[in-house]
């Protein structure tokens, strides 16, 4: 899920939505992404995918910050359009997955946007594509149909039944992080999951005992984006880390805060073990470093050679 800034629109009229879902087809087709349920709504958007090759943080990145671009210069605007980073959750099994469809692809009828025998009929979900009313090459309706019956037809008449079923949605499909208690130490942790309680509780277990989560942060991706972003912008590496605040340094530390948080899907608390800051100071110099990298080409390239790699 991702939401404007503020809570402002992201989608202002039809143009904006179009232009939204074309960005959408090109990334699944560049990044080997299927999309299973989607839903466009004024100040947000939800969607259910599945990586194969490609991040998930590297196809969002495409998406969003190309998409972010295009809408500032048609409505001159300028700054950030989404809030931080999207959410996002692992999903267990096809009981959650299709519960998780019908959650998506009801937001409109939910917000009173369309009523629920109107839906199959709206554009800006994927439940028109699931009941034959338009194609999108780039969504994967036949996987979900096969959940609800052995042929076309009769799937489609299964989850037209399926929508209008009022059964009370569970908890986890309104919220995007729990926070359980586990272990001895009674300490609650944040599971970015959908599934059974046993199913988080390991997941649980393996985010607390991640070693970025210990105390050393995690080399990864973020290593070889400093490394390019020290060589571009001429800094020195151990003084960046250490907190050396004069100016080229602190606009350095900026793109990498930005890059970590907006493009490689880390969080702040993550990126500020790797720099040796807070989450705050990461958080604020994140909005700088988007305008850094916007207005150096020889940055962006820097950056995006180890991106695209």
């Amino acid at each position: 899920m991702g939401r404007g800034i503020e809570k402002r629109p992201i989608f202002t009229d039809d143009c904006d939505r179009t232009e939204f879902i074309r960005r959408l087809g090109d990334v699944c087709s560049q990044c080997a992404v299927r999309v299973y349920a989607w839903s466009l709504m004024p100040n947000h958007f939800h969607l259910l995918l599945k990586r194969t090759s490609v991040s998930l943080g590297m196809a969002m990145q495409r998406l969003l910050c190309g998409y972010a671009q295009w809408f500032n210069r048609r409505h001159e605007r300028s700054g950030r359009l989404f809030q931080n980073r999207y959410k996002s959750k692992l999903v267990q099994t096809e009981r959650y997955l299709t519960r998780l469809v019908r959650y998506i692809h009801r937001n409109p009828e939910k917000a009173g946007i369309v009523d629920l025998d109107g839906l199959r009929w709206y554009s800006w979900t994927g439940h028109s594509a699931l009941m034959g009313v338009r194609q999108h090459s780039w969504q994967d309706t036949a996987s979900i149909l096969t959940y609800f019956g052995d042929s076309v037809e009769a799937s489609r008449s299964a989850l037209e039944q399926y929508m209008h079923h009022d059964e009370p949605e569970p908890e986890e499909l309104g919220r995007w992080v729990w926070m359980l208690g586990f272990g001895e130490r009674k300490r609650k942790c944040p599971v970015p999951a959908l599934g059974s309680e046993d199913f988080r509780r390991q997941l649980a277990v393996r985010i607390d005992t991640a070693p970025e989560r210990l105390g050393g942060p995690s080399p990864g991706r973020l290593a070889s984006v400093m490394g390019a972003v020290c060589r571009c912008m001429k800094v020195d590496r151990e003084k960046l880390r250490a907190g050396k605040r004069d100016r080229a340094h602190s606009r350095a530390r900026a793109v990498i805060s930005h890059v970590g948080t907006g493009m490689l899907g880390l969080t702040c608390e993550q990126v500020s073990r790797f720099l040796g800051v807070t989450p705050q100071s990461v958080n604020m110099s994140a909005k700088r470093g988007e305008r850094v990298l916007e207005g150096s080409a020889e940055i962006r390239r820097a950056v995006f050679s180890v991106l695209n790699q």
